[in-house]
């Protein structure tokens, strides 16, 4: 379940704290009406801060004695710990992309880890014996530190040099109303590209990513190929 990086206020809050409260409030089970409607984008706005106040005043938090301030968040207060206990255990599997307000679940499985590792093994995707180890190495981190289930989901050669393109198995990303939907992994296009970008980050620095874009719709799907190569 999301743990809160900082207080979020009555008028701010950090972008990947605010995300999932919006998330929570969708999905809380206090009413049959959900708390909160619009889209899950991190922003402090009155609409959310009369949200927030409506549940903590349903939670009986707002009753004498006052347990938490109207509109205030603590990590660890009982805002945060009343929306986790109201919410569907299926959202336990929350998790925010650091420094972003972009929220996702993922199927994290050490089996499909080494499911996938060992497929790539035994693969012939032509590529380098560095670059190869270094590409299963790139997925051990990315299940370890984001959750993310990264495939190579084919091998174009350009030029005579092979460039592996990636998706995520398993992610599934929140639509206004807190629910969530899966993306194929044959259709990474639809994909958020902080994902890549953050990807990015925990490949090796002797890689470039090379975005495809198609029809404004942000990236296709990055290739990888080395820079010694380009």
């Amino acid at each position: 379940m999301i743990r809160l990086t900082d207080t979020i206020a009555p008028t701010y809050g950090n972008p990947e704290d605010i995300a999932p409260i919006q998330v929570l409030l969708a999905r809380a089970k206090y009413r049959i009406r959900p708390f909160w409607r619009g889209e899950i984008d991190g922003r402090m706005t009155p609409a959310l801060r009369t949200a927030i106040e409506m549940f903590q005043y349903e939670a009986g938090i707002l009753a004498p004695p006052l347990m938490e301030d109207p509109g205030w968040i603590h990590p660890d207060g009982p805002t945060i710990t009343a929306l986790k206990a109201a919410a569907p255990a299926a959202l336990s599997r929350i998790r925010v992309l650091p420094g972003t307000a972009q929220v996702f679940m993922t199927q994290r499985s050490s089996l499909a880890l080494r499911a996938e590792l060992a497929r790539l093994e035994q693969s012939d995707l032509a590529l380098s014996p560095v670059m190869q180890a270094d590409l299963l190495t790139m997925i051990e981190n990315c299940h370890a530190r984001l959750g993310l289930q990264l495939r190579v989901i084919d091998n174009r050669v350009v030029s005579g040099i092979p460039e592996p393109r990636l998706g995520v198995k398993g992610l599934s990303l929140p639509l206004p109303g807190g629910v969530f939907h899966t993306v194929p992994v044959s259709n990474p296009w639809m994909i958020p590209e902080e994902f890549w970008a953050v990807v990015q980050v925990l490949a090796p620095q002797t890689w470039v990513f090379q975005p495809t874009a198609i029809r404004g719709r942000g990236w296709l799907s990055p290739s990888i190929r080395c820079r010694d190569a380009a």
